[in-house]
């Protein structure tokens, strides 16, 4: 059985209503506070049931002719979704940098300290920092409607990317991008035609969709293979 994360109360919706035990899981994938995967196992332990090729997720909902998307995510207007003021808790993090920071001034006073303890005080400060760095980052981009980019946000050579509008996957956006990302989806994405599945496949590690992504269906089974969806795919070569 999947055990699902302890967490406070419900916190209302806009609106006033009370917050479901599907929403609450998408909001702590946005948090950060379980990855992807942890997260797509909650839904599915809920029966959300989660949907690994084109189609979308048991109650989803269509917003104003957009995509299906988690309450507190912002969306930019373009994409056909109205913003929300939800963004990731930037104060958790600076307070995480505190700590650290108080911890590794503590172990550097000390009279006697051992090379290990040290080690992994001043470790524990810069994985703080890297997390802020991350959650501005992911903050930036959810209330811009853009993209975040994390070079290393699953640990070294390990790159991350969040899209919260609308990208166009083309062959020179992919080859600014390292080999193994992984990408999470919560807006809209469109791979164009010209892109070589070897090229995609190389960039693209890990394809997490909550969104919609569109293109050619050969480019799509591409990534329908490579994480969870409780988005949508669309075929661009379908009628």
């Amino acid at each position: 059985m999947v055990e699902q994360p302890k967490e406070q109360a419900a916190r209302p919706q806009e609106g006033g209503a009370p917050e479901t035990e599907q929403m609450r899981i998408l909001r702590l994938i946005q948090e950060t506070k379980v990855t992807p995967e942890e997260g797509a196992r909650l839904l599915e332990a809920l029966g959300r049931g989660g949907t690994p090729k084109n189609g979308k997720a048991s109650g989803a909902q269509e917003p104003m002719g957009g995509p299906a998307v988690p309450w507190g995510f912002p969306r930019r207007r373009a994409v056909g979704v109205p913003e929300h003021v939800y963004v990731p808790p930037l104060g958790e993090a600076e307070q995480a940098l505190r700590d650290a920071k108080q911890s590794l001034r503590e172990v550097q006073q000390r009279e006697e300290v051992d090379a290990r303890t040290l080690r992994d005080a001043e470790q524990a400060f810069r994985d703080a920092e890297e997390s802020l760095r991350d959650a501005q980052e992911i903050a930036r981009a959810a209330e811009e409607g853009g993209e975040a980019v994390m070079p290393a946000a699953g640990g070294p050579g390990k790159p991350s990317r969040m899209n919260f509008g609308k990208v166009i996957l083309t062959s020179g956006y992919l080859s600014h991008m390292q080999d193994g990302t992984a990408y999470t989806n919560f807006g809209k994405l469109v791979i164009a035609e010209e892109v070589p599945e070897e090229l995609l496949r190389a960039r693209i590690a890990r394809y997490d969709n909550f969104g919609e992504t569109a293109g050619p269906s050969r480019l799509l089974t591409v990534l329908e293979d490579r994480g969870c969806n409780f988005g949508n795919f669309a075929p661009s070569d379908e009628s």
